[in-house]
């Protein structure tokens, strides 16, 4: 009889960042395993130059595998980003820190309570306060607010594949034909052309929106149409930012956003619209473009009409599904890369003892957090065609906008078995968009206790008596140095 020690081969088909990133995981944590990469195809398709890593991503990835933060940067043009920037959405610009669980570790679940007086107020008049630098390492802001980094999509597969090779995980340039399934429906063998045949024990499909392997299972397809707008984008480069954002810029237009984030040397750009819309009545793209940046942009799309969504389950037979072979939704706040690294860690938990049916439920609840926090984007008060789309709102917000109209998101707010959003991810959307009654919000926080203000009221001192002792430089400055590897060993503070 086999024993769970017995799953000896995890073969990963595809290799979108996804699931190379799962392959690293899973060879990390079950160091014996026989974890194999596939290619599948002779192409591979960059369909977002760059992306956001997300807050969780130097804690759950560089750090747990002991990757060097610098050699990460160097070799995928990464810049850092403290979260994201809103113009157009409100009433006025706002922020949204990457700040989640929780804000100054509070031991009770009026930590929101400092996400708005903090994350709210403070960065809404000062976006680009210092941050602290060691040697070129960004700790946590203030120990409040991480960072994260913006990176080439297709840089950051080129380390993923090369960390691959290094540590372990096989990998082969197999071109898939078929798939084999056996008498459970289950995948036996999968072809290539060379004439071989593979088999494993378990199967990741990482082919993102090809989805090579969930198409020959009974993975049923849900669809988000009718929760949000978006449903195409475009992507251009222009130069280099003058002085590097420490946010992904968005700004809301006419047909849809746009978006803007550096990567070393050069900005990352795109559009998200509804390709319906854009399609019958729409101005044209270039024309909107020339506006805003002042001369002609050549871009290529993407994506166009793609189908946004979720498949009902994770794991389903002997295949497991990751990232955009899973789910399909537009590009804000770094939600890919989350999505995966939140997806391997359920995984990896659940792939001892083979239950499936908690990382299916906390597959799930994943999804509806995420549509949610989402849709959160779309309540504006903008009245052109695009943002006036009719949408159908999710029922945990049906639920939690009346209360959160009156009162801060908490904790005990999000029952969600395993979420990527909580309260202090949608108090500054809550802020921002105007859906909350100011008058309510200021009285709780002068309810708050007493000692927790004054708390409050130290630890900025303490950051601002931190600012002036530190050196001072920009963040291209900071990045030079990455580069140059020309670092000394002082504190440093980027501004």
């Amino acid at each position: 009889m086999r024993t769970d020690d017995d799953t000896d081969i995890i073969t990963i088909v595809g290799t979108e960042i996804d699931g190379l990133m799962t392959a690293l995981l899973l060879k990390h944590n079950f160091p014996t395993k026989l974890i194999k990469v596939i290619h599948g195809f002779e192409d591979w398709e960059c369909r977002t130059p760059s992306q956001s890593s997300g807050y969780m991503f130097k804690e759950q990835f560089l750090n747990r595998l002991n990757l060097n933060e610098h050699d990460f940067m160097i070799k995928t043009d990464a810049t850092y980003t403290a979260g994201s920037y809103y113009s157009g959405f409100g009433k006025t610009d706002f922020p949204n820190h990457l700040g989640s669980y929780p804000l100054f570790y509070s031991h009770n679940e009026y930590h929101c309570f400092q996400g708005y007086i903090l994350g709210w107020k403070q960065l809404k008049n000062k976006w680009l306060a210092p941050n602290h630098f060691y040697d070129g390492d960004i700790p946590l802001i203030q120990d409040n607010f991480p960072m994260s980094y913006t990176f080439d999509t297709a840089k950051f597969r080129d380390y993923l594949l090369e960390l691959c090779e290094l540590n372990g995980v096989y990998i082969d340039k197999a071109i898939y034909t078929r798939v084999e399934l056996d008498n459970h429906q289950q995948i036996k063998r999968l072809h290539g052309t060379d004439g071989n045949y593979y088999t494993s024990d378990w199967w990741i499909d990482n082919t993102g929106p090809r989805r090579l392997l969930s198409s020959f299972i009974d993975f049923k397809w849900k669809s988000w149409g009718a929760h949000t707008p978006a449903s195409s984008h475009i992507y251009f480069e222009t130069p280099a930012m003058e002085e590097y954002n420490l946010f992904t810029f968005y700004k809301a237009l006419d047909i849809g956003y746009l978006w803007r984030a550096p990567l070393y040397g050069r900005t990352a750009n795109g559009i998200t619209h509804n390709y319906e819309l854009q399609s019958k009545n729409g101005p044209d793209i270039h024309k909107v473009l020339e506006k805003i940046y002042k001369h002609p942009i050549e871009y290529k799309v993407k994506s166009n009409k793609y189908p946004v969504g979720c498949f009902d389950k994770m794991w389903n037979g002997n295949i497991i599904l990751i990232g955009q072979s899973s789910s399909l939704l537009e590009p804000l706040e770094g939600l890919n890369v989350m999505l995966s690294l939140l997806q391997t860690n359920c995984l990896i938990n659940a792939l001892p003892s083979k239950d499936k049916k908690s990382v299916n439920e906390d597959y799930n609840d994943l999804m509806d957090n995420i549509l949610s926090y989402v849709q959160m984007h779309y309540l504006t008060q903008r009245k052109e065609p695009f943002w006036k789309k009719e949408i159908k709102q999710t029922d945990f917000l049906k639920e939690m906008l009346p209360r959160w109209q009156v009162r801060l998101p908490r904790d005990r707010d999000f029952t969600h078995r395993l979420k990527m959003f909580g309260p202090l991810s949608f108090i500054n959307l809550i802020a921002g968009l105007d859906l909350y009654t100011k008058a309510r919000y200021e009285e709780e926080a002068r309810l708050y206790s007493y000692g927790q203000r004054v708390w409050i009221s130290k630890e900025l001192k303490k950051t601002k008596d931190w600012e002036e002792s530190c050196l001072r430089m920009s963040h291209k400055e900071m990045l030079k140095l990455i580069h140059t590897k020309n670092l000394k060993n002082t504190e440093r503070t980027i501004y």
